[in-house]
Formats: C-alpha cells, structure tokens, sequence
C-alpha cells in the first residue's frame, strides 16, 4: 500500500504521465488490498506454527529432558482441541441465529408484521 501512495503523491506532478499515474496507483493498491485479505489468515497461522516449531527446536538444542517436549506437545494439542470445539460453537450460534432471522423476516400470505 505505501507503493501506491508514493505513487499517487509524487507522479501525478507530471504533466506527461496524464493518467497513468492514477492506473499505477489503483493497481497498486488493489494488489496491497487482495493481498492483505488473502495473506492475513494464512500469515497468522504460518506464525503460530512457526512459534512452535521454534520451541521444540529450542528443546532439541539444549538438550532437555523427554518429558518437557511431552508436556509442551501435550499442551498444544490441548489448546488446539479448545480452539476447535470454540469454532464449532461459534458456528454453530452464528447459523442458528441467521436461522432465526430468516425465519423472522419470512411473512406468510395474510399475515402483518409486529
């Protein structure tokens, strides 16, 4: 996004470019846009896995006892299978309430609305 503000601020000061400047600009900051939404999610669970990854290595140099890889693993799994069972809930009462919605706005042939 900031290629396309640079730009839109300093190559629209051209009298000779006309309206590339403008095409540039928007392309850029399109991109930036698509980018952004497509990336997020994939880039915040690349850092998750990263981050865990990170420790077990660090297990790994110095060399520690079993057990400490074991309980790490043990936790993560455990903190994984909370966020799931979370998502599916939140599924679940996101649907229900859209449900319920639909079925509110839905008005029968001779009925009013309250």
């Amino acid at each position: 996004m900031p290629i396309g503000v640079i730009l839109a601020r300093y190559l629209k000061v051209f009298d000779g470019l006309g309206p590339i400047w403008f095409h540039l600009h928007r392309s850029c900051q399109s991109l930036a846009f698509l980018i952004g939404i497509a990336g997020f999610g994939t880039v915040g669970y690349t850092t998750i896995v990263l981050a865990i990854w990170d420790v077990l290595k660090g297990f790994d140099i110095l060399d520690a006892h079993n057990i400490w890889n074991k309980t790490y693993v043990g936790i993560i799994i455990s903190l994984a299978i909370i966020a799931v069972i979370l998502e599916v809930i939140t599924w679940i009462w996101v649907c229900n309430k859209k449900m319920v919605k639909k079925s509110e706005e839905h008005v029968d042939i001779g009925q009013q609305r309250a």
